[in-house]
């Protein structure tokens, strides 16, 4: 598969300049590098290597150091290095990540939701609730206020009013 054209080819023009870097870091500073990148596969049709049906893209994770050049380690400042490069593929992992990101993005959807579900129906329960009681304990104390009975039947019909708009609120809570 490698046979003519190398990994580079099958690289997504995305990930080529993490890939060329990291190559190049290895060469360049002696040190092993690692980096993830989406990378093109053939798929085979019928398990025959030979004649691909299509590809399929993945996430893999490379790992990269310069190649050991045997007891003597130096090497000449204009001296190609060989680079070992591991390739493992990484897609499951990937896939996992980008489900949770998904599942946090719901959960925070979820709980912006609830929580204006409750700071609206804590505003639409207290407020009839409010008058109810509010103006139930001034007709229990109508002695005290010197109701006539005009302002009795004003404050009956806002309890009412409030009561049913109460009952239309859990209502369409419920349902």
């Amino acid at each position: 598969e490698l046979l003519g054209h190398g990994r580079f080819v099958a690289v997504t023009v995305g990930g080529r300049p993490a890939y060329l870097t990291a190559l190049a870091d290895a060469a360049r500073g002696g040190e092993a590098r690692s980096v993830e990148f989406r990378l093109r596969r053939d798929v085979a049709r019928n398990n025959e290597r030979l004649r691909p049906s299509g590809s399929e893209f993945i996430w893999v994770e490379m790992r990269c150091r310069p190649m050991e050049q045997g007891a003597d380690m130096s090497v000449p400042a204009n001296a190609d290095v060989e680079v070992v490069a591991v390739l493992r593929d990484v897609t499951d992992r990937k896939l996992q990540e980008e489900a949770l990101a998904q599942a946090r993005v719901e959960a925070e959807r979820a709980d912006a939701s609830k929580t204006r579900f409750l700071a609206t129906m804590s505003h639409e329960l207290r407020t009839p609730l409010n008058a109810i009681i509010g103006f139930s304990d001034m007709l229990v104390q109508e002695e005290l206020m010197m109701l006539d009975m005009a302002k009795r039947k004003e404050y009956a019909q806002l309890i009412n009013d409030s009561g049913q708009h109460l009952l239309s609120v859990v209502n369409g809570i419920l349902d």
